[in-house]
């Protein structure tokens, strides 16, 4: 795990505009209360027991959120991309960040201190119950995980996760998943051998096109059949 280390966010109020229309309208009360910031590819959003100060909303980029295990393995829980936000979970409940947050690719993000949030979240009761559904969405989809990592052979989890993979970066108007193998294989619970053997084995059924640093998914219908398979 990284040291518990929170970088210096920057600002670039010449090379760095947003457009705000990449959120669902309940967080739009938020806006006004926003710093625009920058993070670097590598830089950490927050770490694993950091004190919840803030609310973040990605406007562009991508960040992994993961958790460790005692033996200090990564797990990959999910990757954050425009539209998506995180924070709420910790400052609605006042307790420290249960996960690590790191940024994949560069990212424009949206931060409100955590007392704005609270303040706008008490006078919006709109706004909280929008929150309050997004977390009873998420802890339902790490069910469905657990499920898949019990029950799922991983070629089905491998070609399920390319087609989520698929939907997040096509949010920037990216055909190509930058993911790396090791984050891959993380994300969908298994060895990072076993997720290069299997991305193999679906190009050489041309589902996939593999390159050094991405990957580019041919075949959806087919993927879309085996990830249904063993539903």
């Amino acid at each position: 795990m990284k040291n518990d280390v929170i970088p210096h966010l920057s600002i670039d109020n010449e090379l760095f505009k947003i457009t705000h229309n990449s959120f669902n309208s309940p967080l739009n009360s938020l806006i006004q209360y926003a710093e625009e910031l920058k993070f670097n590819k590598g830089q950490i959003l927050f770490n694993v027991g950091n004190i919840a100060r803030g609310f973040y909303m990605i406007d562009s980029g991508e960040i992994k959120v993961s958790k460790f295990g005692v033996d200090g393995k990564e797990q990959i829980i999910k990757i954050l991309s425009k539209g998506d936000f995180i924070g709420h979970e910790a400052l609605l409940n006042d307790h420290r960040f249960h996960e690590y947050t790191e940024v994949l690719k560069d990212a424009d993000i949206l931060y409100v201190s955590g007392e704005d949030f609270k303040k706008v979240v008490d006078n919006d009761p709109a706004l909280m119950n929008f929150l309050v559904q997004d977390l009873c969405n998420s802890l339902n989809k790490v069910e469905d995980k657990l499920v898949s990592s019990a029950y799922e052979p991983v070629r089905g989890r491998l070609a399920a996760m390319l087609l989520e993979l698929n939907t997040i970066y096509a949010k920037d108007n990216n055909s190509e998943i930058t993911l790396s193998r090791a984050d891959l294989a993380k994300l969908i619970g298994t060895a990072k051998e076993t997720s290069i053997r299997l991305l193999s084995e679906f190009k050489s059924e041309n589902l996939v096109d593999l390159h050094d640093h991405y990957i580019i998914i041919k075949d959806m219908k087919a993927l879309n059949r085996i990830a249904q398979m063993y539903k």
